[in-house]
């Protein structure tokens, strides 16, 4: 996470038993070995087929964008607290705690991207490199001490469009590119980059 914006030895004695004792304590093995292959199967759905983390940044996006209406506003942050909760982090619960608090009035921009930071590195959220090492193409842009961690960052990036071959990822990068750090409607750009990349990821 970016704190900061300007960032487990054994006896080997063998003692023979009767075959039925052997063909309980087999079949008991395997009765076991079945439930545990169960409990893992079960955590690995939740964790690679239930997806909770891209959409609760498509949704904290939206939110951002501030043009929803009370009512609307209200159901979707209700559907987002509950992912978060589904999530069972305690990292990312806290996180939208602080964020959900001052959506009403309005959080800044670096408070959105803290928390979609947040619940890239905590959730199985595709494509999550590249998403990080835009965030860290943001931090260090007109950073001269950090040009190497920028430089780095930069061509991170620059490499997974290119190898996404999507059009709306490359046209959204290319005006970052473009924007050079310059433009007053840097994060803007940045949030419509976040979007495209979880967009795409969703068509894979």
């Amino acid at each position: 996470m970016f704190s900061s914006w300007k960032k487990g030895p054994h006896a080997n004695i063998e003692i023979h038993k009767p075959a039925y004792k052997k063909y309980i304590e087999k079949s008991g093995f395997q009765v076991l070995a079945a439930i545990l292959l169960l409990v893992v199967a079960v955590v690995a759905f939740k964790y690679f087929v239930r997806a909770d983390g891209p959409q609760i940044i498509l949704n904290t996006l939206t939110l951002n964008k501030g043009s929803l209406d009370v009512v609307k506003r209200s159901t979707l942050i209700t559907q987002t607290d509950e992912l978060v909760r589904d999530t069972g982090n305690r990292k990312i619960s806290g996180d939208w705690k602080e964020l959900s608090a001052c959506v009403a009035s309005g959080c800044k921009n670096n408070q959105y991207f803290n928390f979609i930071i947040t619940v890239t590195e905590n959730q199985n959220v595709p494509n999550s490199d590249l998403i990080l090492n835009l965030f860290r193409t943001y931090k260090y842009w007109n950073s001269a001490e950090d040009i190497v961690d920028f430089s780095k960052a930069l061509t991170e990036v620059n490499n997974a469009v290119d190898s996404l071959g999507s059009r709306a990822l490359t046209k959204a990068w290319g005006e970052i590119v473009k924007c050079n750090g310059q433009c007053s409607n840097s994060d803007e750009l940045y949030f419509e980059m976040i979007r495209a990349i979880v967009l795409e990821s969703a068509q894979e």
